[in-house]
């Protein structure tokens, strides 16, 4: 048996091959410890000396390195590349990609997994810098504080962002390690610490990294850079594009209500649509939920814009079926133009949101151009949403009632509960335009469940002082019902504080987004004693179906209708309103009353009740005490 000092001996004249045979044993032990997953003891101690021999395999071929160096600078052994057999183990064995530049961070030489993971053939690679391929999300504050650390600690580890040769980024992290001979500096080690396997593999994982896993659209990565690489070539060729930005109306509510993998199959389907509607050439991406974007380059023009823009819109307004059931979303649209909207991809995706959510503040269903004013309209809109998040807590949500009378007594029966919002710097705060906010952001939730609170405290209020027979009415949103939770919470707050005298006011859009919730809340308002009433009756598409299937006391007739009374049609549809109503022993509000005349055919309907600015604007609650005093009572109609 040899002496142990001869082994060490002849391992220090000839270091390269002893450690040649740890290198190698680390390369295979990282790749089979890279794609074989065993369990148990043996799992656990295969993943232990994998790790270690990695730590080996980087220790190893850096002093492989340095010898190759060492070696390159004695006029025997000097060359213009690596010696032959460090090479092949550095650059042919290793696992993982494996890359050696100069002082000068020029590429010396790259091994096969770095060719497999870039797809760049080798002569395109050495002598190039070693940030040739970098995809451009880095600054030179990072590559500034990557040199300090290899020049102060010889070592760093961090992620590149790099290009594949098809133009593709990707994260590759990664160790670099300083080589020097004597005091010179000789060159960089760079090391992927991500095993490289089968080109498939690498393919594979390439592609999840910039697609949407339901969709197999592109996700916001991939369309970020196809967007700046065309936003390059239309700065040089001069040619014009545009970027639509895609919303679902309505496909929280629906997702909500029908259930994920329903949801799931509508997205699919609108990527379908959506990619059906433009040009192979363009661009579909997902950049998450219900929102896609579409690149258009090297348009004719703006009204070819316009045309696929306005396709995408009637496409999305066809019926979605899922699993046998018929679901129903539109598409809020916006576009912004190349050049002429900027050429930034913040600022361009920027705008066409700005557009978007312009047209879904209108309604929805539609599509719009930016124009400048609508950035100020969506600052506008930010600013509220961040204000809005503290009025509760800030106390400066209140609440103004309208009287609704009874105009055969002369009475007020009841009133309506108005939210308003007095901002102490914007002042007061339009409810068209705050409210849809808190509905889009889920706020109304919390402020909705506040309203019921005021309502209570306020009608106890008054029925202290006398107003015993006064109701207050309030109204619940769409959204307060879209989860079970919700519900529960709400009707615990009822419960809470006392139902007695409360009327819960529903439109015909919160019971087709959410049939299911609006009944297991109105069963147990009614439970509670609550009276429900059925708000902006008409204005739906089945109204009559509604009033077969829920159990209202009240049917408030919306202004639309009331406002062309002198219309002969109108007038003979309010009266049938009005007469079908009190069939099903329903009262029935006309609202939004402005008009002496409105009031007179009203009566010669038979409508009881009347809400309006005729008799009063939204009155703050001592106001209102005072409305409903027995010397204002007299004066009423």
């Amino acid at each position: 048996m040899r002496k142990f000092s001869d082994l060490i001996s002849q391992a220090t004249r000839h270091p390269d091959r002893w450690l040649a045979f740890p290198a190698a044993l680390g390369c295979w032990l990282v790749v089979f410890a890279a794609f074989i997953e065993p369990t148990g003891s043996a799992g656990e101690l295969l993943q232990s000396a994998g790790g270690l021999l990695q730590g080996v395999l980087v220790l190893c071929l850096l002093v492989l390195t340095s010898l190759a160096i060492r070696r390159g600078s004695n006029p025997e052994t000097s060359g213009d590349s690596l010696p032959r057999a460090y090479g092949e183990l550095l650059f042919a064995n290793a696992p993982a990609a494996a890359v050696f530049s100069d002082a000068n961070d020029h590429i010396v030489a790259v091994n096969d997994a770095y060719l497999r993971m870039t797809g760049y053939p080798v002569e395109d690679v050495v002598g190039r810098e070693l940030t040739f391929n970098h995809s451009g999300q880095l600054d030179d504050k990072f590559f500034a504080s990557m040199r300090q650390a290899l020049a102060s600690d010889g070592r760093w580890t961090g992620e590149f962002w790099l290009r594949n040769q098809n133009g593709e980024a990707f994260a590759d992290k990664v160790t670099r390690l300083r080589v020097k001979h004597g005091d010179r500096l000789r060159g960089y080690l760079t090391l992927s610490m991500d095993v490289v396997g089968t080109d498939d593999a690498k393919r594979l994982m390439l592609w999840q990294a910039h697609h949407d896993t339901l969709t197999k659209l592109p996700n916001r990565n991939l369309f970020q850079e196809r967007l700046s690489r065309v936003l390059l070539r239309a700065q040089e060729d001069q040619f014009l594009g545009a970027l639509i930005s895609i919303d679902l109306d309505r496909f929280k509510i629906v997702n909500d209500s029908v259930g994920p993998a329903k949801g799931d199959q509508v997205l699919t389907e609108a990527a379908y649509r959506i990619a059906m509607c433009v040009r192979e050439s363009d661009t579909v991406a997902r950049l998450g939920g219900d929102h896609f974007v579409v690149l258009l380059e090297e348009i004719e023009d703006y009204q070819e814009v316009e045309r696929l823009a306005r396709k995408i819109v009637e496409d999305m307004d066809r019926p979605f079926l899922a699993e046998g059931q018929e679901l129903f979303v539109t598409a809020s649209v916006g576009v912004s133009a190349i050049p002429q909207d900027g050429l930034e991809t913040g600022e361009l995706l920027q705008k066409a949101d700005a557009a978007r959510i312009q047209v879904k503040q209108d309604g929805g269903n539609n599509l719009a151009f930016f124009e400048p004013e609508m950035n100020v309209r969506a600052e506008r809109r930010m600013e509220l949403e961040s204000a809005l998040r503290k009025a509760v807590g800030n106390g400066e949500l209140l609440l103004h009632f309208q009287p609704v009378v009874d105009i055969n007594r002369g009475v007020v029966s009841s009133t309506e509960a108005l939210l308003r919002w007095q901002h102490p710097e914007l002042g007061m705060v339009s409810p068209g335009e705050f409210i849809p906010i808190a509905e889009d952001t889920g706020l109304i939730v919390d402020i909705g469940r506040w309203v019921v609170a005021e309502c209570q405290r306020q009608l106890a209020a008054w029925r202290a002082a006398g107003l015993a027979e006064l109701k207050v009415s309030l109204n619940v949103s769409a959204v307060q019902l879209r989860h079970g939770d919700d519900v529960e919470r709400l009707l615990k707050c009822l419960e809470d504080g006392g139902s007695e005298g409360l009327i819960l006011e529903l439109t015909e859009s919160a019971l087709i987004d959410n049939a299911e919730g609006a009944q297991q809340f109105l069963r147990g308002a009614r439970a509670m004693g609550c009276a429900v009433a059925l708000d902006d009756f008409g204005t739906g598409f089945s109204s009559l179906g509604y009033l077969r299937n829920f159990d209202f006391d009240v049917l408030k007739i919306d202004k639309t209708f009331i406002d062309e009374l002198a219309n002969t049609r109108d007038y003979g549809l309010v009266a049938s309103i009005v007469s079908m109503g009190r069939i099903l022993g329903m009262k029935v509000v006309a609202e939004g009353v402005e008009e002496a005349d409105q009031v007179e055919r009203l009566k010669q309907i038979g409508c009881d009740f009347i809400q309006g600015f005729y008799y009063s604007r939204p009155l703050p609650a001592q106001e209102f005490q005072d409305f409903v005093s027995e010397a204002e009572l007299r004066n009423v109609g």
